[in-house]
């Protein structure tokens, strides 16, 4: 695999990881908004979409790193995937 296909794969899988990412932070604010969450379930809300994207940000890296074969393209693909998914879920206005 040449560099520049390399480097498209790791653009492709983390910006599909970004969109993910991004749907998963609309239903959270979503959810934080419009929903009268009693008590303990917004803190559980909060902590699990960390868990979220820590897991999506993870899974970029390691599927971008098993087509790729390189590491610094994996961190590439994560920093995007975390990149798209703040854009995707900031566009987003709520009251």
């Amino acid at each position: 695999m040449n560099s520049q296909t390399a480097s498209r794969t790791a653009l492709v899988v983390g910006a599909q990881f970004g969109l993910l990412l991004g749907g998963m932070e609309v239903i959270s604010h979503s959810l934080e908004v419009f929903a009268n969450l009693q008590s303990p379930l917004p803190a559980i809300r909060g902590v699990a979409m960390w868990a979220v994207t820590f897991l999506v940000c993870g899974a970029a890296t390691s599927i971008a790193h098993g087509r790729t074969g390189a590491v610094p393209l994996g961190i590439v693909a994560s920093i995007l995937a975390a990149v798209c998914g703040a854009a995707s879920s900031s566009s987003m206005r709520l009251p």
